[in-house]
């Protein structure tokens, strides 16, 4: 498994291919990204958790969170946030989950303009 330098790195060739079609499908996108870092099969959490830094975000599982993930920009950073209490499964699940929130709200910030689904789509 390869990855990308960031997530801009990423959103900037995701935007490139078929210019940008894609990146409103989460299946289609999730495909392209799979085959952009070479993701074979699902994998372990922590081999999803070096992926994440790899793309340059800052990953923690908290106590705070019952359940579930969170993410966020502090400081020109991205932050993903999992629950600590939870099964590995549904923690891989759930970092996953925001990581894909994460790289569609990037396609932003690498291009202004570009329309990004807001809640309650994004989540979908």
């Amino acid at each position: 498994m390869t990855a990308p330098n960031s997530v801009g790195d990423f959103c900037r060739y995701a935007l490139d291919v078929e210019e940008g079609q894609f990146a409103h499908d989460p299946a289609r996108l999730g495909a392209f990204f799979r085959e952009y870092t070479g993701i074979q099969r699902t994998p372990s959490l922590k081999k999803t958790i070096d992926l994440v830094r790899s793309l340059g975000i800052n990953i923690e599982a908290v106590p705070y969170l019952q359940t579930g993930g969170t993410n966020m920009m502090a400081n020109g950073s991205w932050y993903i946030h999992y629950a600590d209490k939870d099964r590995p499964p549904t923690q891989k699940f759930d970092i996953l989950h925001e990581l894909f929130e994460v790289i569609h709200k990037s396609f932003e910030t690498v291009s202004p303009g570009y329309g990004v689904l807001r809640e309650p789509q994004l989540s979908q």
